[in-house]
């Protein structure tokens, strides 16, 4: 296939996980930078700072059905 828009640009490393939100507004990215970035799709813009809390690279996020929580996984172990 082809890309239908260009890439979500911000990690400083590998992109390990990708979720997009149950009503398709949002996505979060987390990867070997120990980063989590939540983007607006429409915009294609950060809307938070990168979220670091791992010692570890981000392996998994998602969101929660109701869109009021986002879960994610690491490397080092932590929920």
């Amino acid at each position: 296939g082809s890309l239908i828009a260009r890439p979500f640009e911000g990690h400083n490393a590998c992109v390990r996980s990708v979720a997009v939100s149950p009503d398709d507004k949002r996505i979060a990215s987390g990867g070997n930078d120990r980063t989590i970035i939540i983007w607006d799709v429409k915009s294609r813009s950060k809307i938070f700072n990168p979220l670091v809390k791992y010692t570890g690279a981000v392996d998994s996020v998602c969101f929660s059905p109701d869109r009021k929580r986002l879960v994610s996984g690491s490397t080092d172990s932590k929920v």
